[in-house]
């Protein structure tokens, strides 16, 4: 019971969870850790017009303009028909398919800017 205890007492005060198996697992990514390499995104863009708005616009107000929205589909679409051209398995097919249209309307239902700027 001894070697539980300070088992456990180690895992507290280290910076990795105890688990009921004696498993010491990593912690989790929780959003507010990957802020900064995003804004390290963004400052990388530079003043790009092409790129930096629309990272701006996802970090302030979480929306994204239907020009993006569009090409992102088309490409996300290009890539399921030259998965198919290729002749990749039907299940990886079929997963590839999933994942991609559960990515689209995630990306479809995100609130759009309002004014002039979406239409860019």
């Amino acid at each position: 019971m001894d070697r539980v205890r300070l088992a456990i007492c180690a895992a507290r005060r280290s910076r990795y969870r105890f688990t009921a198996t004696t498993h010491y697992t990593l912690p989790t990514v929780s959003g507010h850790m990957l802020q900064p390499r995003l804004s390290a995104d963004a400052r990388l863009a530079g003043e790009s017009p092409n790129i930096r708005p629309p990272i701006v616009n996802w970090q302030t107000n979480r929306t994204i303009t239907r020009k993006i929205k569009v090409v992102a589909l088309l490409s996300m679409g290009g890539l399921l028909g030259i998965s198919l051209l290729l002749g990749i398995n039907e299940k990886v097919l079929l997963l590839q398919g999933a994942v991609l249209s559960i990515v689209g309307v995630f990306l479809w239902r995100q609130k759009e800017p309002e004014g002039p700027e979406n239409l860019s």
